[in-house]
């Protein structure tokens, strides 16, 4: 059975983390979702997938499969189930798929999604005052205080038409005042993923906001919690890319604390902090205080506040034996 090629390419995409596509050589690339990489886990993508030959292979569990053995196997769906669902995937053009190119040419990603519409920008929201998806957009940042925020990007768009991020509040990355990257998230229930990030190497969300001003960068999973920290950064995943490392690794001088999320439910989190804990790195633990919040977002529109107090981090910041213990009581 053919699959089509939109329907795998979006399995790839949910199931393999830190997902990329190579255009140069047609193949996409990402953690396998099989084995885990094992100890690689974060700082390989072992998993390769070959649309022009319709194979994927793993050279971490080195396993080969045909793209429905793959499917079923990391989906545990049946083959009627995924038949289904691969015919529904021909009609439907709101999810995010990265075009595959059947030649040697390479593919330009544009710097934002297409015909993108700053709603920062009076002209514009004026020009689609009547657009229920830009107000839409406009109202989130305004409940989530994305435009009032004290490490804001300051700028937010909306596209009505890109094949991939339609209807998505887009949130730009953006480095020597160049966009260099961008994140969408979703507006309404249906659209999934939540998040969804520009193919390619990825930089800091934040890092040229880092300022000299406090001997401290916050590292986050995602970009709308950092936004509520001075010399908060995001890498928009739970391990930092290549480029992200040595944008970290740049910033001598500085103690890095890593904030992850306040999920107790969340095993893949949990081992993200386990780990860092275990390569000395410095974790922020929720203390009892904040235990009623999930992130740092939340915790600023619930106080109605534009900053979360980096003093605060720091009080309860751990490393070593001690942030193990205190990771521990934090989770009982």
């Amino acid at each position: 059975m053919e699959l089509n090629q939109e329907f795998l390419i979006e399995i790839f995409y949910s199931f393999c983390r830190r997902p990329v596509y190579k255009k140069y050589q047609n193949v996409f690339n990402g953690e396998c979702p099989v084995c885990k990489e094992g100890k690689s886990s974060g700082r390989s993508r072992r998993l390769f997938y070959f649309p022009n030959k319709e194979y994927l292979y793993c050279h971490n569990c080195s396993k080969s499969w045909k793209p429905l053995e793959w499917v079923k196997e990391v989906t545990n769906l049946s083959v009627p189930e995924i038949i289904k669902r691969n015919r529904a995937k021909q009609e439907d053009s709101s999810v995010f798929i990265p075009k595959v190119s059947t030649e040697n040419k390479p593919i330009v990603i544009p710097d934002l999604p297409e015909n993108s519409i700053d709603i920062t920008d009076p002209t514009q929201l004026n020009f689609y005052q009547t657009s229920s998806v830009v107000s839409k957009a406009v109202k989130y940042c305004e409940e989530r205080r994305l435009f009032t925020a004290i490490n804001s990007c300051k700028k937010f768009f909306i596209s009505l038409e890109d094949k991939y991020h339609k209807n998505r509040l887009i949130i730009p990355f953006i480095n020597n005042n160049k966009i260099v990257c961008y994140q969408t998230r979703s507006l309404y229930p249906n659209q999934t993923p939540k998040y969804l990030t520009k193919i390619g190497e990825k930089e800091l969300f934040g890092f040229q906001n880092v300022s000299e001003t406090i001997p401290y960068v916050f590292i986050f999973e995602g970009p709308i919690d950092s936004m509520f920290v001075k010399n908060g950064v995001a890498m928009a995943s739970l391990s930092p890319t290549e480029s992200q490392q040595k944008q970290l690794n740049s910033l001598i001088g500085y103690k890095q604390i890593y904030i992850l999320d306040n999920d107790k439910n969340n095993k893949e989190t949990s081992k993200k902090i386990e780990k860092y804990i275990n390569e000395g790195k410095t974790i922020f633990i929720w203390p009892e205080e904040l235990k009623a919040f999930k992130d740092f977002n939340e915790v600023c529109v619930k106080q109605n506040k534009d900053e979360f107090e980096w003093t605060l981090i720091i009080k309860n910041s751990f490393s070593g034996p001690q942030a193990k213990i205190k990771y521990k009581m934090s989770q009982l």
